[in-house]
């Protein structure tokens, strides 16, 4: 890898973290949107990073340090998705249960005989 093919990458790579520090914020605000975008940003640029046959940018100490802040990342991002997930079942599980409470008695009174 030359030195202009290895600064690319490193580009590439800091990007690649950058979004997902960013889709960490996000998901942290409750952005939905947002969070969206940034992660079909993110897929682009995988593809490019995909694209380059060459591997060895990972064996250097920055492509190391890059692979080991994005892993991190990654893992609070799926925590934060897992509680996100968590709060909107158990919300959506009280808004059920609510529902069927006043259903029997609405049309109670068009059905009695007196």
């Amino acid at each position: 890898m030359t030195v202009e093919q290895s600064e690319d990458m490193n580009k590439l790579w800091a990007d690649y973290l950058f979004l997902t520090q960013e889709i960490l914020k996000f998901i942290r605000k409750k952005n939905l949107d947002m969070v969206l975008e940034l992660v079909e940003q993110r897929e682009k640029l995988q593809a490019k990073i995909s694209s380059v046959q060459d591997t060895s940018y990972a064996l250097t100490g920055e492509g190391k340090q890059h692979f080991q802040d994005i892993l991190q990342n990654n893992k609070a991002i799926e925590e934060q998705m897992k509680l996100w997930k968590n709060v909107t079942v158990r919300q959506n599980q009280v808004s059920n249960a609510y529902d069927g409470v006043f259903a029997p008695g609405v049309g109670y009174r068009m059905d009695r005989q007196s």
